[in-house]
């Protein structure tokens, strides 16, 4: 089913809405994971400098131990015997030892508080008698050995010189003050084992039993391997009470101990801000999602509650409260062209001398009858696919589904019997009398101004002496043909025994009251037929093309005229002529009316080229010609604007000079508040886009005041003229070669 304007309008923003939702959830997710990488990232380089900060911390009092050791081993060398003791306690202050010894070549070791102890078995002893320093804890005595071999003067190891200090001191270096101090250090051997370990110790306890193999974990072999390869690293694990943590591990003064340093911090520590600020980020990403949704219904109930009051304006009658005949048309339109030929019936109803009723009893009496036909009317509707309008006046249409012909009679019976049941008690009754046309409408595609046509047709082509008169019109199309097919046969004859003439009618600046142009109107007097009007041979030349001919017949007799103005020196005027759709089928048809022009040497301006609004509602493509047309030095007008129901969606495309209202504005006088707000409006947007209006179908005065009023440039009308013939037309418009100015009433 094709969508509506307004329904294709509320699926785009939809979609749009839809589309802006979606991408802030996708800015918010891309924005959350990225920021949650980048704090990661930085977390983890965040946990390298404080463990690096730590391990340096280590290595440096190591280093600074070791070498103050250093020191005393090369000054021991100038004493023997007791005296090294006595310089030994001398040096003990240069660092809080807890005692100072020396190991000789067997392993032997004696300290200055007198303590001897076998330390053959120490690592330090034998990297000593290697020549080499070492740190190491002596876990069974809680200290620390940090050793340096003393050399003789041949530089071979005469025995090594140990430092000694609590295991406590190292422990104490092991303190952390970042991440709320939640995090804890240890130092662990290659193996995994712990040596020291600093504050929040139960945490270590939980996690490094997972290393030391109690826990088969699949981050373990690779810590293990990186502590043999004296690896950094950093992994992220679990702990058994379900904590998740970040742990990082670096070697402490490499081939100096077999010692590393391991950071344990709990992931929540590091990240737990960050995961606040997601959180908070998403929070407010559904808050700004809510309330964008809080404003667009809000929105959506304003555009809906105005566009509502915008389709009341332009799709309901303002009598009857019941549809128009644009939503009419919008409604029947599509079931006529996908259903099967002859699936509907159209039916015009018409009341026979209403204007009776507003003459005798009031336009509101009158405008009540014409809402009381209308609910009789809708309420014979038994279908969803059958409509009912006023069209105009006092005439109906009911769009219903095709039937047999006495159903169709029933209805119609029924439906004149229950217009005229006011009249049940009445002792004058006054019957309401209406003629009906009824039309079958047998080829979808046709189009809906033809079947407005047949069923009007139909309808007026009523038996007076009948009360009410049922018409069908297959009854009368053969007639119809047969009168058609006559004129085409007197057509071409008639144009060439000049039987075609034209009439011109005025067009008036209401505000000078000046004549400013005119139009050239066809006219037929046929030797066999008598006057033949417009309205009977223009739409049968329009399908069988001889409207082009005809067009180029009414521009040439019109140029002779200008023709004859120029030679006697009369002011000139801007004559408009009527151009067919059909010429659009022509590309150089514009070439044929130059040269029209220039046969009679009439300058292409003084000629206004009309083309009905129709042909671009049709054919969008065809708003191209309107360059053609002024690249030829031609004027452009726009006739008939505003009897399709798309004309203010295309009228910003319309680049002419002058826009003619059509003069189904002015004929509705119950209509008249509505179409005067219709026609200010369409006369204001023209200013705006730098066109004149005219007013055609102008028969009082009043009308021509309002329009005076709202800005109308030109009126063409019978309340100024009626179409001229030539000789009337130049009585009527000039004194002594000038142009009058007609008075306008003021009153």
């Amino acid at each position: 089913m094709k969508l509506s304007r307004y329904e294709k309008n509320n699926m785009v923003l939809s979609i749009i809405l839809c589309a802006l939702i979606i991408s802030i959830l996708v800015i918010t997710v891309f924005t959350t994971v990225k920021l949650y990488n980048i704090s990661n990232k930085q977390t983890k380089n965040y946990l390298n400098d404080v463990s690096t900060q730590i391990v340096s911390n280590v290595d440096n009092q190591i280093e600074f131990i070791l070498s103050d050791l250093r020191l005393m081993a090369d000054f021991i060398k100038q004493y023997e015997g007791d005296s090294r003791y006595d310089y030994l306690a001398k040096r003990k202050t240069s660092y809080e030892y807890s005692d100072i010894g020396i190991i000789d070549l067997k392993g032997e070791a004696e300290f200055l508080s007198g303590k001897k102890l076998d330390l053959e078995n120490t690592v330090s002893y034998k990297k000593g008698i290697e020549g080499k320093e070492y740190t190491e804890l002596i876990e069974s005595l809680d200290v620390v050995l940090y050793s340096v071999p003393i050399f003789d003067d041949k530089h071979e190891v005469s025995s090594i010189l140990v430092g000694v200090s609590q295991k406590e001191s190292v422990n104490n270096i092991l303190s952390i003050d970042s991440f709320n101090g939640e995090g804890t250090i240890e130092i662990v051997n290659t193996k995994g084992k712990p040596l020291f370990i600093g504050k929040n110790s139960e945490l270590i306890k939980d996690i490094s039993h997972k290393y030391r193999g109690a826990i088969n974990e699949h981050w373990v072999p690779k810590m293990m391997d990186d502590f043999k390869s004296e690896e950094s690293g950093e992994i992220i694990i679990t702990s058994s009470k379900n904590v998740k943590c970040l742990l990082t591990y670096h070697p402490v003064t490499k081939d100096l101990n077999d010692w590393y340093f391991v950071l344990i911090v709990p992931e929540e520590a590091v990240l737990g801000e960050l995961n606040k600020l997601n959180i908070f980020t998403i929070i407010m990403t559904f808050i700004i999602i809510f309330i964008i949704g809080i404003i667009t219904w809000i929105l959506y109930t304003i555009r809906r509650k105005y566009i509502k009051q915008i389709e009341d304006i332009a799709y309901l009658d303002n009598i009857t409260n019941g549809i128009n005949s644009t939503k009419f048309s919008m409604l029947i339109k599509p079931l006529i062209s996908k259903s099967p030929d002859s699936t509907y019936m159209m039916i015009a109803i018409n009341i026979k001398d209403f204007k009776l009723i507003n003459d005798c009893f009031g336009s509101e009496k009158g405008n009540n009858a014409l809402k009381y036909i209308y609910n009789v009317l809708e309420k014979n509707i038994i279908n969803d696919e059958e409509f009912v309008c006023r069209h105009d006046a006092d005439l109906f249409y009911l769009f219903i589904k095709n039937r047999a012909v006495l159903e169709v009679l029933e209805l119609l019976y029924k439906i004149e019997n229950e217009i005229n049941y006011f009249n049940k008690d009445k002792e004058n009754p006054y019957f309401l009398r209406i003629s009906v046309g009824i039309y079958t409408i047998e080829n979808h595609n046709e189009d809906l101004i033809t079947i407005q046509d047949h069923v009007n047709t139909a309808r007026k082509s009523f038996n007076k002496t009948h009360k009410s008169d049922f018409n069908f019109y297959s009854d009368i199309e053969k007639n119809r043909l047969i009168f058609e097919k006559e004129l085409s046969n007197l057509m071409e004859k008639g144009l060439a025994d000049k039987e075609f003439f034209i009439c011109l009618q005025p067009k008036v600046d209401i505000k000078t009251g000046k004549i400013r142009g005119a139009e050239s109107l066809v006219r037929w007097n046929s030797v066999e037929k008598g006057m033949i009007y417009p309205s009977d041979f223009v739409p049968l030349f329009e399908k069988n093309g001889f409207i082009c001919e005809l067009d180029l017949y009414v521009l040439e007799e019109t140029c002779k005229l200008i023709s004859k103005w120029i030679k006697e020196c009369k002011e000139l005027l801007i004559i408009s002529v009527n151009v067919s759709r059909q010429h659009l089928k022509d590309k150089l048809f514009l070439e044929k009316y130059e040269m029209i022009c220039n046969k009679y040497n009439v300058p292409t301006w003084l000629i206004d080229l009309e083309l009905t609004e129709s042909i671009f509602l049709e054919s969008p493509e065809a708003i191209d010609v309107i360059d053609d047309i002024h690249s030829k030095g031609f004027k452009c007008s726009i006739d008939d604007f505003g009897f399709g129901y798309s004309s203010l969606g295309i009228l910003k495309d319309f680049k002419v000079e002058i826009i003619k209202l059509d003069r189904s504005f002015f004929v509705n006088k119950n209509d008249i508040e509505r179409g005067k707000i219709v026609v200010e409006s369409v006369i204001e947007l023209s200013r705006r886009l730098g066109m004149k209006v005219i007013a055609e179908g102008i028969e009082e005065v009043e009308q021509v005041h309002f329009l005076r009023s709202i800005g109308c440039d030109y009126v063409q009308g019978y309340v100024f003229s009626k179409p001229l013939s030539i000789s009337e037309f130049e009585e009527f418009t000039y004194n002594d070669n000038k142009i009058k100015n007609l008075k306008i009433s003021n009153d």
